[in-house]
């Protein structure tokens, strides 16, 4: 009986820690909204705006990177990337703000999502992400 009383109370731990570590991995984000239309894309980046929707966190980071690289030619996903610093992946939301930056003066339109992300991600390396992709977006 009283082995039975401990497994009971290790299964109760495990079950606060899982749920501890959702919040955890989550944390940062905004409340769920409704995502943007695929349709505002020109076709050239819809097939990258498609991955940044994929089920695969690693689908999406890359699509963040790929944003980044193309520059001033991303800036039709400017909305997009905003979107994604709301992610509840960590990284997602680190490379969608690093990807903003690299797209420069043009993304402004991010600037309130980038702001949030300064003030409110739980993660320095977002946060810090973001506060870099302002300065760039500024001309700071």
């Amino acid at each position: 009986m009283n082995t039975a009383r401990k497994i009971g109370e290790v299964l109760g731990r495990a079950a606060v820690f899982a749920g501890m570590l959702c919040l955890v991995l989550t944390a940062g984000c905004k409340e769920e909204k409704e995502k943007l239309s695929l349709d505002g894309l020109p076709k050239d980046l819809r097939k990258i705006g498609e991955r940044l929707r994929d089920k695969d966190n690693n689908v999406r980071q890359e699509a963040c990177i790929d944003l980044g690289h193309m520059g001033s030619s991303a800036v039709p996903a400017v909305p997009y990337l905003a979107e994604a610093l709301h992610d509840s992946v960590i990284n997602v939301r680190l490379f969608a703000a690093m990807a903003l930056g690299d797209i420069g003066p043009e993304a402004k339109a991010a600037i309130p999502d980038l702001e949030w992300s300064v003030t409110h991600n739980e993660w320095k390396e977002v946060r810090e992400a973001a506060q870099k992709a302002l300065v760039r977006i500024r001309g700071e």
